[in-house]
């Protein structure tokens, strides 16, 4: 009996491909005038330099706008004239018709405008790529980056108030408490060598702010104009940590420090609010801004790139999407190196101009990955078409949970 002979079949995965599609849609004469000309008044004297057309020379150098209007939709035709009005009522109707965002057109074409036949228009697009992923499988139980623990905040505010408008009067006394500041030098050297970490020259220093804790504890020892040593052990992470540190310290001047109280109104009046209370009021509706903002921003990048990831299928982006967008990104990228180009490759890491160009390629697909999330997200939830929208709905979903402390 002959061995049974196994034939390995290989597998073959075929890629969709983005498909271009096309649509005949009838128009109506009466909105497309109504545009056309809503059009030309904003955009006439562009066109009019735009284009070439008998009669567009007159004396003085001015321009006939409504003569120009005339001759330009008889010699360029209403249908190229207004090719961005036209591809405007054409996308909405073909968006309204399927439900579904177009995303970049390729052509579009006006036929018998104003004539005596029905007015028809062609469409050659693109839809935006569909993400494929389960809504209920949408996790929106998510952990603040950080607390927003507003007395918190208000205390560390009004402190900061407190510095800004604290008072220094030289003390003549003896010694150092750690209410008071001094000027300080400290001059360091680890194993023998020069260490800058620890090295700072003629600096004011809070007591409280003085590292490490051996020179702190070193200072409230002295008093003004005493020079002295101290050694301790290397607390800056890295190489030389726990190393032998020598250093000599000198002590210039020591000040008394005068804070303005945080319960009277004189602190806030000079910080140009009217009283405490003011300042209590204009803080919490600060705070809320911000918390809400923050949130948003959060909720929005997780919940976007949760879509984008977890989805089971995401429909290929068109080639002519890049096409259409990449040239445009690398311009505005060049002009702002003064189109310089080599300077322009350099501030992106690219070696030449099609590296340039895969890099901003590879920023045109992750925007567009974004953009698919926002449109799925809108189109399940109901929400408008924008990441602002999502965001601002996102925060009346969203299950917020604290850090671990």
């Amino acid at each position: 009996m002959s061995e049974e002979v196994k034939i390995e079949i290989p597998e073959v995965t075929i890629e969709a491909l983005a498909v271009q599609h096309r649509a005949i849609i009838k128009m109506d004469d009466e909105q497309l005038r109504e545009d056309f000309d809503t059009f030309w008044k904003e955009n006439g004297e562009m066109l009019s330099k735009q284009f070439n057309y008998k009669g567009k020379k007159l004396k003085g150098g001015k321009t006939d706008l409504k003569r120009a209007k005339a001759a330009l939709e008889k010699s360029v035709g209403a249908g190229k004239l207004y090719a961005r009005v036209v591809a405007e009522q054409l996308g909405d109707r073909v968006e309204a018709e399927e439900d579904r965002r177009v995303m970049t057109i390729n052509a579009v074409s006006l036929h018998n405008f104003e004539g005596e036949t029905q007015t028809m228009g062609v469409i050659q697009f693109f839809y935006w790529p569909e993400i494929h992923f389960d809504k209920d499988k949408l996790n929106l139980e998510i952990t603040r980056r950080a607390k927003f623990d507003e007395e918190e905040h208000r205390t560390s505010r009004q402190n900061q108030l407190q510095q800004q408008h604290a008072m220094y009067t030289k003390f003549e006394g003896e010694g150092v408490n750690e209410n008071q500041r001094v000027l300080i030098d400290v001059i360091s050297a680890c194993n023998g060598e020069a260490y800058d970490n620890l090295t700072y020259r003629g600096q004011w220093r809070e007591i409280n702010q003085i590292v490490p804790d051996e020179v702190k504890e070193a200072v409230l020892e002295h008093t003004s104009g005493d020079l002295f040593e101290i050694d301790f052990d290397n607390p800056v992470p890295g190489e030389l940590n726990g190393e032998n540190v020598h250093a000599h310290v000198k002590l210039y001047e020591v000040q008394d420090i005068e804070l303005l109280d945080i319960e009277g109104d004189e602190l806030y009046e000079a910080s140009d609010f009217e009283s405490k209370a003011d300042f209590l009021k204009k803080f919490s509706d600060e705070f809320k801004a911000y918390t809400d903002n923050a949130s948003k921003y959060q909720a929005f990048n997780e919940v976007i790139t949760q879509i984008v990831e977890e989805a089971s299928e995401i429909d290929p982006i068109p080639q002519r999407w890049y096409d259409v967008n990449v040239e445009g990104v690398m311009q505005r990228h060049i002009d702002q190196f003064k189109g310089d180009k080599n300077m322009a490759m350099r501030a992106a890491g690219a070696k030449d101009m099609e590296e340039l160009q895969r890099k901003f390629e590879g920023q045109i697909h992750q925007e567009s990955l974004q953009q698919c999330a926002i449109n799925w997200y809108a189109k399940n939830f109901n929400t408008p078409n924008d990441a602002e929208a999502v965001s601002t709905d996102l925060l009346t979903k969203v299950i917020w949970s604290d850090p671990e402390e």
